[in-house]
């Protein structure tokens, strides 16, 4: 493994990889990464990074990405379309970074490298997320960039203020990623490197203490809505997010085996791997506090696949020279099995899709005033361009902060509504459950509002062939109620006294 093209190997190999995963189950674009796009172009168009223009509702994780969307939109770029090219580009590049970690960190070895570049290369974890429009291949390219330059250890103050900078972007990438900065913080604190430290330090707080005050000035909260909608202090959450931790370990058993036996090798590793089993430890422990999540896929665990994946295959070299290929192998077979096996990992964006559909059709059929209530914020909304009230509340403050009892026994995100405040908004169009709606309640909010007899006094359900072969089913305020209408008949209109 000494030769150039083998080195080239795990890049073809993971870009095969990366095309065939995302045929098999096109188009593909999570529903929520719409919702990322809505603040995108409304923060090109002027409006502010906001979901409705007038509300300001950090409903997003993810400013840096949604920033990347913003300058893209401004150029005349299609939002969507360049979503998924820049998470093709950042996945490849990061895949290229892992191959070729032998000129980055000490101690590792050229097959080494071109080990881990198979193993994250047939990552089906990673694979799945490149083309999906969220921020996931941003979180998991700063991530790496960040870690590698810092095992680099070069003893230069530029270099350092380097990685104190991408460090900060890799935090505003997603909150949680902001781990990195604290495993690096006290990699320096244990070395007792205080020079570079303090040049870390400044360089971050400079950079994320900018953002950080501009986001409490504008949003006016600590924390992004979001977390506020899914983490809760219970232990049905503890419980929820070691559920999704041991779903983890189905596909991901090989890669957090050698994570555990780099424990027991750790002073035969390379120097200071330690601070990549240090880093996965505590994410890890991290996403088991917060309850997991509700994607399918290990969206939380994906950014640290390329770490992984080079942590196991320098474990493996340290474990059995003789023997390192043939362990490889056992990984890289695993991976391709769980590719075309997992349903976790194929899942397909049935609910976006649709919503695409809905979007669409309420775009033409809807007068542009008319305000939307939805589960579905993503996809709907950002093709309507209806102003929305989300009712799961990721992009509502009220909804957000209403307290509920028993915060971690549903699934993360689909806990929190509140029936009254949506209706004493008087939404022109309800739509329950999924994308194509129902005219039976499934969440919270959604309950609350069909045991209310006001809300049978002032909707009827409509039916409505949106395609041939899909109907959607929308809760309408009835114009004698102040309701704006549709501008076609339904097919079949419902009393809304169902209830009786």
């Amino acid at each position: 493994m000494s030769s150039r093209m083998p080195l080239w190997l795990p890049i073809l190999v993971g870009l095969g990889v990366l095309i065939g995963h995302n045929q098999s189950f096109y188009p593909w674009t999570l529903d929520d990464a719409f919702i990322t796009f809505r603040y995108a172009e409304n923060f090109a168009n002027g409006n502010g990074p906001v979901y409705n223009p007038g509300e300001r509702v950090e409903g997003y994780t993810t400013f840096l990405w949604m920033a990347i969307l913003a300058i893209s939109h401004s150029l005349g770029a299609n939002t969507v379309i360049a979503a998924k090219t820049i998470g093709g580009v950042l996945t490849c590049l990061t895949l290229a970074m892992v191959t070729f970690s032998y000129r980055f960190i000490p101690g590792i070895t050229p097959r080494v490298g071109a080990a881990a570049g198979l193993l994250l290369g047939t990552s089906a974890i990673v694979s799945r997320w490149a083309l999906s429009g969220m921020e996931v291949p941003l979180v998991t390219c700063l991530t790496t960039i960040t870690v590698l330059l810092h095992l680099q250890d070069k003893r230069d103050i530029q270099h350092t203020a380097l990685i104190g900078f991408l460090a900060a972007l890799t935090m505003m990438s997603r909150p949680d990623a902001g781990l990195v900065f604290g495993v690096l913080f006290l990699d320096r604190v244990w070395r007792k490197d205080w020079k570079h430290l303090i040049c870390l330090t400044s360089v971050f707080l400079c950079v994320f203490g900018a953002y950080f005050a501009w986001r409490l000035s504008y949003y006016g909260w600590l924390l992004p809505n979001t977390f506020y909608v899914k983490v809760g202090s219970t232990t049905a959450q503890i419980q929820r997010g070691l559920t999704y931790l041991l779903q983890f370990f189905t596909p991901g058993w090989f890669l957090m085996l050698c994570a555990m036996l780099s424990l027991r090798l750790i002073k035969k590793l390379p120097t200071r791997m330690g601070v990549i089993t240090l880093l996965i430890g505590l994410h890890t422990a991290y996403v088991v506090l917060v309850g997991g999540d509700v994607f399918w896929g290990y969206r939380f665990f994906a950014a640290h696949i390329p770490l992984l994946s080079l942590l196991a295959a320098a474990t493996l070299v340290t474990f059995s020279n003789r023997w390192f290929w043939g362990l490889v192998s056992i990984g890289v077979t695993m991976n391709l099995y769980w590719l075309v096996s997992s349903d976790q990992l194929n899942a397909d964006g049935l609910v976006s899709n649709r919503g695409i559909d809905v979007g669409f059709w309420l775009k033409k059929h809807a007068p542009e005033d008319a305000l939307l209530a939805t589960n579905i914020a993503g996809s709907i909304p950002y093709y309507s361009e209806l102003t929305t009230i989300d009712t799961l509340g990721l992009n509502d403050v009220h909804i957000a902060h209403r307290e509920i009892d028993n915060m971690g026994q549903g699934h993360a995100g689909h806990e929190k509504g509140d029936g009254d405040y949506v209706l004493s908004r008087a939404p022109d169009y309800v739509i329950f459950a999924s994308s194509l709606g129902d005219q039976h309640p499934k969440f919270l909010g959604d309950r609350e509002l069909f045991e209310n007899p006001e809300f049978h006094n002032a909707y009827d359900i409509h039916i409505y062939p949106i395609k041939s072969y899909r109907d959607l089913t929308v809760w309408v305020r009835r114009t004698d109620h102040g309701g704006k209408g549709i501008d076609i008949p339904p097919r079949r209109r419902i009393s809304g006294s169902i209830s009786n």
